[in-house]
């Protein structure tokens, strides 16, 4: 595990920045299209965030790459599918819900 020092100066690096906007507005076109799980809050909160994504992608890659530099995965050379899957990990603690929670 990198520091939380490492992982600070990772998160501001421009090329990870780019490469995280790319991932989540990916992510949110994702979520964008899935069918609704039956959770109704879990639902509106996952599609809330894809919405704020889209509307704001790079406000979004600032917040959400502190978020994926604590992943130990994430290095210089990640590649782009273990990206997104981080990405996809994270989403819902973005998205401020709980799939095991019953809204």
């Amino acid at each position: 595990m990198t520091s939380l020092t490492d992982q600070a100066k990772f998160a501001v690096k421009e090329g990870l920045i780019h490469k995280t906007r790319q991932a989540v507005i990916t992510a949110a076109i994702a979520v964008a299209a899935e069918d609704q799980s039956g959770n109704e809050a879990l639902d509106r909160g996952r599609l809330a965030l894809a919405s704020n994504v889209l509307r704001d992608p790079d406000r979004w890659a600032r917040n959400m790459v502190y978020g994926i530099v604590t992943d130990d995965r994430i290095k210089a050379n990640t590649s782009d599918t273990v990206f997104t899957n981080v990405v996809a990990s994270l989403w819902n603690a973005y998205a401020g819900v709980n799939p095991k929670l019953n809204y």
